[in-house]
């Protein structure tokens, strides 16, 4: 619980930034909140909560990133890394620094595609786990000015002794709102 009110603590300490946006994103096995602020035009910093009950394996998913942002025409990135720390089932634990990023691309003024990869090897993980990434492919629909619906396919992992413990590996449903 005290993790969770830092990350509500953080959100709000930069909830001044410009063109702000908050996700939320549920299946049957997960559930995730993300809160992005831009920082000008080229910076976002994000912060991340996801849950997850996938097959009996609860974790928790605490992250703080920084990104260089960019976009050209129709398309959209970001570049950058994100800060971690997971609570697995176990007393297992790991923490880290994911390095990756994301692009986008607008089909129609309302509809766009997107793709995004974090990835923290061994050398700059800690705790129990060897290897931890977060992968998503996503599909948005604006609904209105300030409100988007999306669906994703989304795979959260770590690895340990040649073991792939699956944070979440599937579908989801959400929604995200600028503010």
């Amino acid at each position: 619980m005290k993790k969770l009110l830092s990350l509500l603590c953080i959100m709000a300490a930069s909830s001044y930034a410009q063109a702000n946006h908050m996700q939320f994103a549920l299946s049957s096995d997960m559930v995730e909140v993300n809160y992005q602020a831009n920082l000008g035009k080229n910076y976002n910093t994000q912060a991340t909560w996801l849950h997850a009950d996938d097959e009996g394996l609860k974790s928790n998913v605490l992250g703080l990133g920084l990104f260089a942002s960019n976009q050209a025409g129709r398309w959209t990135s970001n570049l950058g890394g994100r800060a971690y720390w997971m609570d697995g089932e176990n007393d297992s634990n790991s923490y880290g620094i994911g390095l990756g990023g994301s692009i986008g691309f607008a089909i129609a003024p309302k509809f766009s595609v997107g793709a995004g990869l974090i990835f923290s090897p061994d050398v700059i993980n800690g705790g129990d786990f060897e290897n931890y990434y977060d992968a998503e492919i996503r599909a948005d629909f604006k609904v209105m000015q300030h409100a988007t619906i999306y669906i994703a396919l989304r795979s959260t992992e770590a690895s340990i002794n040649n073991f792939d413990y699956e944070i979440y590996n599937g579908g989801a449903f959400g929604f995200k709102f600028a503010m």
